[in-house]
């Protein structure tokens, strides 16, 4: 296999478009005459790559060291910029091997994961060596980054993942006066629900969506507002109409197709990391004890989730909360500790629930939801639906169902309050399964 140089950087593109008066000796940055050298790799991982199929994690591990040890003797910080260019190069050059996927779907292109390996083996390297006071460390500057003003980036909108967050008008044929109602015909239907008509009640959200949209976007409707002008927003009919106009995925099939054919896959991983790991242990006891009460497999579901969120250090009563079946919606939500949407389990058992119900702002918006695969749609759904951004104690497990079992896969985290690229901790646990699966 032949070796290949690194393209596309500013500085080689000007370079090699010099004036006749440019002198040809000016000296290049390093990264710009950097060659990853695909003769010094392992065999198996020749072959995968022109089999265009995923390198073993051995042989991964092996590419990135040698790699990285070349780089080294290029520049002993090089920085984070420039390891992003030879990532980069290196995914471009063999996406089919390195991209990041699960049952078919792709999570992302493999870049970030490339990159995270990267960083982690320089720092390793660098560990060995003997710092001056005030050496900089690698993620911060390199050589030719120090003295560089770096721009204030912009500030995100809410639109992360969406594909029509803000219409440009009302539908055809629409204006202030049919808008209205439209609105008084829902809230009167509403009231008597013998008199549900499922047509008609997602004809008018259809039509509404831009009304309904600009009021959320705007910040010019609160939760209380939303209950009284726009009731069926917040059933499930409602909601997933509203979803699909969003983000144009239909929640309620793809999560189902989505947990049948990839949930089975994370579980069997994670109930092999669960023998060094007594908290995810404890998990997969609780769910065979509720499998046994229950006498089905319904347990599964919620124990994923509670699974996903032992693993990443989070906390499972941000999106499971467990109340008395007995108790009103005001009595159900009397201990919740954050307003962030969540899923109230009704019964004695966080995972054999006997019904469920959505809460937002300590508010319950949706009381009476069969089963749980409904119960997470309806959750996940909502964080989009009403702008709400992924909870501190939650961000990855629900940036995990994000990517994994609804297919929004943005090239950045931006639900979560910390918008970045990809969550490293998502990125990790996908190769894991990945390559737990091609064993």
């Amino acid at each position: 296999m032949e070796d290949f140089q690194l393209v596309g950087s500013v500085a080689s593109s000007e370079s090699s478009s010099s004036s006749p008066g440019t002198p040809t000796s000016l000296k290049k940055h390093w990264v710009e005459t950097f060659t990853v050298q695909w003769n010094k790799m392992p065999k198996n991982l020749s072959d995968s790559l022109k089999k265009c199929t995923r390198p073993s994690p051995r042989d991964r591990r092996e590419m990135i060291r040698i790699i990285c040890d070349d780089i080294m003797k290029k520049n002993r910080n090089p920085g984070r910029k420039n390891l992003a260019i030879i990532s980069k190069t290196i995914v471009d050059s063999y996406p089919a091997s390195f991209r990041d996927d699960i049952g078919g779907e792709v999570i992302g292109d493999g870049f970030e994961s490339v990159l995270k390996q990267m960083e982690n083996r320089i720092n390793n390297l660098r560990r060995t060596e003997t710092y001056l006071p005030g050496t900089s460390s690698l993620t911060s500057t390199s050589d030719d980054e120090s003295s560089e003003q770096k721009p204030k980036r912009a500030k995100k909108r809410d639109s992360y993942g969406c594909q029509n967050w803000q219409p440009k008008g009302l539908p055809e044929r629409e204006d202030e006066t049919s808008q209205k109602r439209r609105t008084l015909e829902l809230k009167e239907m509403y009231e008597n629900e013998d008199k549900w008509d499922e047509d008609i009640i997602q004809m008018n959200m259809k039509l509404l969506y831009f009304t309904i949209r600009t009021m959320i976007n705007t910040n010019s409707i609160t939760l209380i507002g939303i209950i009284e002008e726009y009731p069926f927003l917040l059933e499930s009919i409602g909601m997933m109409s509203h979803f699909h106009e969003l983000v144009g995925i239909e929640l309620m099939p793809t999560l189902s197709k989505s947990l049948d054919t990839k949930g089975q896959s994370v579980m069997h991983y994670l109930r092999k990391v669960a023998t060094k790991k007594p908290a995810l242990k404890d998990v997969f006891d609780a769910i065979e004890v509720a499998r046994a009460e229950t006498n089905d497999l319904t347990p599964e579901m919620p124990g994923l989730i509670w699974l996903l969120t032992c693993y990443f250090g989070e906390k499972v009563d941000t999106l499971l909360y467990l109340s008395k079946e007995t108790s009103s919606d005001q009595e159900a939500v009397s201990g919740l500790n954050s307003p962030s949407p969540c899923i109230v389990v009704s019964g004695t058992k966080l995972l054999a629930g006997r019904k469920y119900m959505i809460a937002v702002d300590k508010v319950v918006v949706n009381h009476l939801i069969a089963d749980f695969q409904s119960a997470l749609a309806y959750l996940f759904a909502t964080y989009y639906v009403l702008n709400i951004q992924y909870p501190a104690d939650s961000c990855v497990t629900l940036e995990f169902i994000q990517r994994c079992f609804v297919g929004i896969n943005p090239p950045t985290s931006g639900k979560s309050r910390k918008s970045s690229a990809i969550n490293p901790k998502v990125l990790s646990l996908l190769g894991h399964i990945k390559d737990e699966s091609t064993k």
